[in-house]
């Protein structure tokens, strides 16, 4: 992609003195033409001014041919400095944010999903420029784009994408690799929505990726929501409240070896080493459960699928703590008309002697009966149906009995960052706080 312009001079003109970006834009122009220069044939503008009296730093039109910048590249060498203005340009180009999908303790859930817009964190993406960059701002870095908004973009193309029919072991170039001859991004569809499976590697733009090995000894998995508008994809976190703030989405990438179930038990994805990713599929209807119907008063075979993995996609249960977890419109089963599920519960190396109590949702057992004891250092697992109240299960947990990750305990609940925040100038209320349509001004802007 090249790009050519002209740079004008510093021009003088009268500044708006509030956040008007559409005056701003229409004088700066007006004074650009006075001076011989001709903004009309030219298909993006780029406005730098002193001070732009807005909230942020920069500000771009999604599909428009305007972008804004508070003192805009004051420093080549400044990861930050480019970033707010690759940012905004990427607006320019039909980009919205990169958000990250927030579920608290768990990666993704159905209803977390089902509901995206209500779980974003706006500038969630760690590993793509229209996210948050923050582990490029400490390196003097600009992260590239995430496989989806390539793919919003048009970069990738043809045999650069693989959409998945078929069980197997796909091979994945680098996402920044030029001239790739296979696949860079692996496209996965449920009955609701996509999934879209990256590899990278510190390569040309991403070469400071050599400070982060969670980004590269594994695969960056995000997902649409096709109910919006808005077009930016969401990451999934696959080591969630790991860290606080921005931090947290440093080790989001599903790490080499483990692996990944899509909610209605579509895939299961296991990354390998150099790119190499294991997809197993399965047969599923457009209502999103498994193929085949079940007589009333009947069980109904389906494919096995985790419901929770405390060690992958989930913080640890600590003692005498209760876990919800829904089982009803997840693997593959329906989310109504179930009467009971059949479940396995696995406790595998625990680090102390405990047991766990199973149990329909609003209905705990009076007497501490346990469905499964164990003691340190065993593996231990234990089957039973479970009648479904409200579609979840209850655990209460007696020892901690999670896994080899067991010594750690994280937060149930993530305290949102507020390290960046939306806004939509006064003079142009919009459709609410930072959203836009496309060709509309004002639009996204990067804040610290």
């Amino acid at each position: 992609m090249t790009w050519t312009g002209t740079q004008t001079p510093v021009l003088v003109g009268v500044a708006p003195g509030t956040c008007d970006l559409t005056t701003l834009s229409d004088q700066a122009e007006a004074v650009a033409t006075s001076q011989g220069y001709h903004p009309s044939s030219y298909d993006a503008l780029i406005i730098n001014v002193p001070d732009l009296h807005c909230p942020g730093l920069g500000y771009g039109e999604i599909g428009g041919r305007h972008t804004w910048l508070q003192d805009g590249l004051w420093n080549l060498a400044d990861g930050y400095a480019r970033a707010v203005t690759a940012h905004e340009i990427g607006h320019s180009l039909g980009l919205y944010h990169s958000h990250g999908l927030e579920c608290a303790a768990f990666t993704i859930t159905p209803a977390c999903v089902a509901n995206a817009a209500s779980h974003n964190e706006e500038y969630g993406d760690a590993w793509d420029v229209m996210g948050n960059n923050w582990a490029g701002d400490g390196n003097n870095a600009v992260t590239w784009f995430s496989a989806k908004q390539e793919l919003n973009l048009g970069w990738l193309t043809g045999t650069h994408v693989a959409a998945v029919t078929a069980s197997g072991t796909y091979a994945l170039a680098p996402l920044e690799q030029a001239r790739a001859t296979i696949p860079q991004v692996l496209v996965l569809r449920t009955p609701t929505r996509s999934y879209y499976v990256e590899y990278r590697q510190p390569i040309g733009q991403d070469a400071y990726l050599v400070n982060f090995p969670a980004a590269t000894s594994s695969v960056h998995i995000s997902v649409d929501d096709p109910n919006s508008p808005d077009t930016g994809p969401y990451a999934l976190d696959f080591t969630p409240d790991s860290a606080s703030g921005y931090g947290d989405w440093f080790d989001a990438p599903l790490a080499d070896g483990r692996s990944f179930t899509d909610p209605e038990n579509t895939f299961t994805v296991t990354p390998g080493r150099n790119g190499a990713v294991a997809v197993v599929l399965r047969q599923t209807s457009t209502a999103g459960r498994s193929a085949g119907t079940a007589a009333p008063g009947r069980f109904h075979p389906l494919t096995p699928a985790r419901v929770l993995d405390t060690r992958t996609t989930a913080s640890p249960v600590s003692t005498g703590s209760d876990r919800q977890v829904a089982v009803t419109g997840v693997g593959g089963v329906p989310s109504s008309g179930v009467s009971a599920v059949v479940l396995n519960a696995t406790v595998p190396s625990p680090a102390a002697s405990g047991y766990l109590q199973v149990y329909p949702s609003g209905s705990r057992p009076t007497n501490p009966t346990s469905n499964l004891d164990w003691a340190p250092g065993t593996y231990r697992g234990e089957r039973g149906d479970r009648r479904c109240r409200g579609g979840r299960q209850r655990r209460p947990a007696g020892r901690r009995g999670n896994g080899p990750r067991g010594a750690r305990r994280r937060r149930l609940v993530r305290q949102r960052s507020r390290h960046r925040r939306r806004a939509v100038p006064a003079a142009d209320p919009g459709p609410g706080p930072g959203h836009a349509h496309p060709g509309q001004r004002r639009t996204r802007y990067l804040r610290r």
